[in-house]
């Protein structure tokens, strides 16, 4: 079975990574990774998650730093200032029963403070990642399954393959960022965001040239 991974900046409301696999802490380190490309260097995010273990050991692998102890010893020390948190939602007969809300990385205190800095709730949440993400539990016609076809239940479009899937999600992952205007933003994230000026028309979209590597890069 393949999964639709995403991360998202809630603060522009940025769709920063979009990649099709199954849920194996492999993929999970490869989307953490590709995640990592798009953050300046130095910056170390509150991330907040299900209670998908994964996401714990490919954060941990990729912020942190070899210390070599008394002995002589290498040991991997991670970030001090990594913060993370998982939103654990228990389901009973197909309907929510309980919600856990959980800190495994930080300080309570820690992360109230990251996140009233950027001007959002201080609590533990992943509304908008699971507003945008496709919901096998609930059914949703959230923002993925609502914007692409391929996505959705009992019809022609739906995608037959892996390769397939992750070309649309390229495509789209460029249109929410640069075409499509975020209704609480009035513009779209990368405006919001600062990475470009103004909205892309759809011919901007259409006829914006790759360079090779980075076409390659989509394509794979």
């Amino acid at each position: 079975m393949q999964w639709v991974w995403t991360a998202m900046d809630p603060v522009h409301k940025l769709l920063l990574v979009a990649q099709v696999g199954p849920r194996t802490r492999d993929m999970a380190c490869l989307v953490v990774h590709a995640l990592c490309q798009w953050l300046a260097p130095g910056c170390v995010p509150a991330f907040s998650s299900d209670g998908l273990m994964h996401y714990f050991t490919a954060l941990t692998a990729h912020w942190g730093s070899w210390q070599v102890q008394a002995q002589g010893k290498r040991v991997w020390q991670v970030a001090a200032n990594l913060l993370y948190a998982q939103v654990v939602k228990q389901y009973c007969r197909r309907k929510l029963a309980q919600v856990v809300r959980r800190l495994l990385l930080g300080t309570q205190a820690a992360w109230e403070a990251a996140l009233q800095a950027t001007g959002t709730r201080g609590s533990i949440n992943t509304a908008f990642v699971e507003r945008l993400n496709p919901s096998l539990r609930s059914g949703q016609a959230l923002t993925l399954r609502q914007s692409l076809a391929a996505l959705t239940r009992r019809t022609l479009c739906l995608a037959k393959t892996k390769r397939h899937l992750q070309l649309r999600l390229n495509a789209y992952l460029v249109y929410y960022n640069l075409v499509r205007e975020h209704m609480t933003l009035q513009t779209t994230p990368a405006c919001s965001a600062g990475l470009t000026d103004h909205a892309w028309s759809w011919e901007e979209f259409l006829t914006f040239r790759l360079r090779p590597e980075q076409l390659a890069a989509v394509v794979s």
